[in-house]
This record gives structure tokens, C-alpha cells and sequence, in this order.
């Protein structure tokens, strides 16, 4: 099966992230609020062009992240990495009628190649640090574990794992 890449359509990319945060919430892992302040394009802070949709050969959507360059609002998190050209991948989430067929990888290749084609010298991201098989899911694709910061303040998620993919 071939997969097409979008970027733009935020009202999709909300809707798969909901999803994804009402699947975590179900199953006790809550990670994302569920309420539409917190998933939405204002509180993510992305233009429309960084979210990205998977769709499949049928035109339904499959997946979703946000593809960014470091903003201020990420600062907060990642204090100590220095300016530079760098991709930073957000709010990755799969549609439950499609976990684990291995799309979530396929949506990771496509966002690694874009970080490159975009010319950033590496791609970050960040997780919930309590979720092992993320972790292990992120560092299978090559991703190398920089830290795990506390968060005594956080609602939801007490450490955070930050990851940097050299590219």
C-alpha cells in the first residue's frame, strides 16, 4: 500500500491527535489533555503548514505529527541546546485502526527525510520519559537519549526524555 504525505490540514491532524489522547487516556497512560484548548493550533503553536497528515491510498488519514523548527515555546524544555538549524517533531500520533502496521515508522522516515531536505543539521524530539515502549520505538529509528528531566510542575507527565537524531 502507498501513503501520501500532506502538510495543512490541521483539522485532520486535530482530530487524529484526539484520538490518540483519548486512547492514552483509556488505557491510563494520559499523556494530552482531552479538552480542545490543549490540541489545538493555537496552544501547539505550529503555522498550518507544520502539520503533517498520513493518508493512504484510499484518502483516509492515517497518522499525524507536527514538523517545527525550534520555537520559543519549546525553550521552556530544552534550555541548554544552543541556536541552530534543527527539525523538531511533535504530537506524533497514529489512528487506532492502524496501530501496529509499522505506519508510525513509515511517518517517521518521511519527517526524518523532510528535516533534512528542510537542512537541519538534526531532529529532536521529546516524550513522556514513564513510556518505555516510545522510547524504545524512537530509539529503534536511531534517535539518541540526551536526558531525562524532572517536571515537578507538569500536570500529566513527571519526566521527560529529550532525543536528538544527528542528520
Amino acid at each position: 500500500m502507498s501513503y501520501a504525505f500532506t502538510r495543512g490540514d490541521v483539522a485532520e491532524s486535530l482530530s487524529i491527535m484526539r484520538e490518540a489522547a483519548a486512547w492514552m487516556f483509556e488505557i491510563g497512560q494520559p499523556n494530552w489533555p482531552l479538552d480542545d484548548d490543549y490540541l489545538s493550533q493555537q496552544n501547539i503553536g505550529a503555522p498550518a503548514e507544520e502539520f503533517v497528515v498520513m493518508y493512504d491510498e484510499c484518502g483516509s488519514s492515517v497518522g499525524t505529527l507536527v514538523l517545527s523548527p525550534l520555537r520559543d515555546n519549546d525553550r521552556w524544555l530544552w534550555q541548554r541546546l544552543p541556536v541552530g538549524p534543527y527539525g523538531f517533531l511533535h504530537k506524533v500520533a497514529i489512528r487506532r485502526a492502524y496501530a501496529g502496521q509499522g505506519l508510525a515508522k513509515k511517518m517517521m522516515q518521511y519527517a526524518i527525510a523532510e528535516c533534512k531536505a528542510m537542512g537541519f543539521a538534526a531532529s529532536y524530539l521529546d516524550c513522556n520519559a514513564d513510556r518505555p515502549k516510545i522510547r524504545a520505538f524512537y530509539e529503534d529509528l536511531g534517535y539518541i537519549l540526551l536526558e531525562v528531566q524532572a517536571l515537578p510542575n507538569h500536570p500529566r507527565v513527571k519526566n521527560a526524555a529529550l532525543y536528538r537524531l544527528g542528520l
